[in-house]
């Protein structure tokens, strides 16, 4: 017969939680028939903030949105248009976006320029400074 276990925590110190959920896990794990042992808790994912140098980004004539939005077409992408075709029914949603092996790292997104007012192209890692840190992670809550 097929039984499921299962432990839920409650309290108010989410770090103590933690703590608490790692010993139930290890319990689990040395018990002896309970296989499949998994739980909702995330594993550290590293999170990077570009930090715009504002006194070299001006030197170079780039201002602070212009990082940004090149940063944020580079990675999300965007919609640039509609291409009108006389022989389809629909128009076509033109969409611009860096191709994935060229924005798969933070040193990928450095390398990509960025125009300054005298139509100079600047690579975006001479003008920010990148902070490494722990994305937040998402705590499950039962309704």
């Amino acid at each position: 017969m097929l039984q499921t276990l299962v432990a839920e925590l409650y309290g108010t110190n989410y770090e103590r939680q933690i703590e608490i959920a790692h010993q139930i896990r290890d319990i689990f794990d040395k018990t002896p028939g309970v296989v499949d042992v998994d739980w909702y808790v995330e594993a550290d994912h590293p999170k990077f903030r570009f930090v715009v140098d504002k006194e070299k980004a001006s030197l170079n004539g780039v201002t602070a949105e212009q990082v940004s939005n090149t940063l944020r077409i580079a990675v999300e992408g965007m919609d640039a248009g509609l291409l009108h075709q006389p022989t389809e029914k629909e128009d076509v949603v033109i969409f611009l976006r860096v191709p994935q092996d060229e924005r798969s790292s933070v040193e990928d997104l450095k390398q990509i320029k960025v125009m300054g007012q005298r139509g100079n192209l600047v690579a975006l890692g001479e003008l920010v400074r990148v902070e490494k840190m722990t994305a937040d992670k998402s705590i499950y809550h039962k309704t």
